[in-house]
């Protein structure tokens, strides 16, 4: 009873996104392969059974492995960390000096990149005859659509539809949660230099639709180095420490001249984001809802 209702929400789901898988896949009309427009807008032929997959990166390592996939997956970075499984599997080098001698010798179906690798590592597997799909989810949306996109390229459709359905059920209680709630600004510190996030990128996305205000939110680079002064005018309520523990800790960020005056310093809202929570909120994978959830709680404490 519960398979046939999983599976009746999945169907549902999928003909629900039929505009977007249309515009990205269009079957061949010989041969065994099928034409797909990966997140980057490229056009790439792509095995129409792919049996083993190589991920290079620990998001479209998640994906895999949270639609079924990981079976296929023969190679992974180093810092492919979760789920357990993952670690076990072949490394084939680290986030941007990938091993192609490495990928070579597994010699994979098909494989997963992110947009970091588009100028030099994706042209260098092409011209190795790999065929490479670009994942580049850069909001809460578009994670759901590359879910979608990677279930129907390796098979598994209908683990991918289950799978949707349930975090969009999910996001849309926490929406309602926190959607009459006001609006908390945010410092998110990548590093003691004051590097942050601005508008276009993920962690901006994850912070509004959990219920904050990124300070940086309006200018108009994904990442960027802000100045003292700038942080101290805009006076953010909270503080999240991303670098944490190679970075500042909240003892330090709170004797740096002139910020004994924010409200966040005053409040005791300086939070320090540890390493396995690090890699929750900063990986646009299928633990999104756990990164939303890790934000809002602190944004609102008396929610939770």
């Amino acid at each position: 009873m519960m398979v046939n209702k999983a599976r009746r929400l999945a169907t549902f789901i999928c003909f629900f996104m039929i505009p977007v898988l249309l515009a990205s896949f269009s079957p061949l009309p010989k041969g065994n392969g099928k034409k797909v427009m990966d997140q980057a807008g490229r056009t790439v032929i792509v095995p129409a059974s792919p049996r083993s997959v190589v991920s290079l990166s620990p998001s479209n390592t998640e994906i895999l492995f949270a639609i079924g996939a990981g079976g296929k997956v023969v190679g992974v970075t180093e810092f492919c960390n979760y789920p357990p499984d993952a670690v076990k599997i072949q490394k084939v080098g680290g986030f941007s000096d990938v091993n192609m001698e490495k990928i070579a010798e597994l010699s994979p179906d098909l494989i997963f990149a992110s947009h970091y690798h588009i100028s030099k590592v994706v042209p260098a597997l092409e011209n190795l005859g790999f065929p490479v799909l670009v994942m580049n989810p850069e909001t809460v949306p578009s994670i759901f659509k590359a879910i979608l996109f990677m279930g129907e390229v390796c098979e598994k459709e209908i683990e991918a539809g289950i799978l949707v359905t349930k975090l969009n059920s999910q996001y849309q209680a926490l929406s309602k949660k926190i959607s009459e709630k006001e609006r908390i600004s945010v410092f998110w510190e990548l590093s003691d230099d004051l590097w942050t996030i601005g508008k276009g990128s993920y962690l901006d996305d994850l912070i509004n639709k959990a219920g904050g205000k990124n300070i940086a939110k309006d200018l108009d680079a994904p990442w960027l180095q802000l100045s003292s002064e700038f942080i101290i005018n805009a006076d953010p309520d909270i503080i999240f420490l991303a670098d944490h523990p190679h970075g500042a800790r909240a003892d330090e960020v709170e004797q740096r001249p002139g910020w004994d005056s924010l409200s966040a310093v005053k409040k005791g809202r300086i939070i320090e984001i540890f390493l396995d929570e690090n890699d929750i909120v900063s990986r646009p994978g299928p633990r999104v809802i756990q990164a939303l959830e890790y934000i809002a709680k602190h944004l609102y404490p008396d929610l939770f």
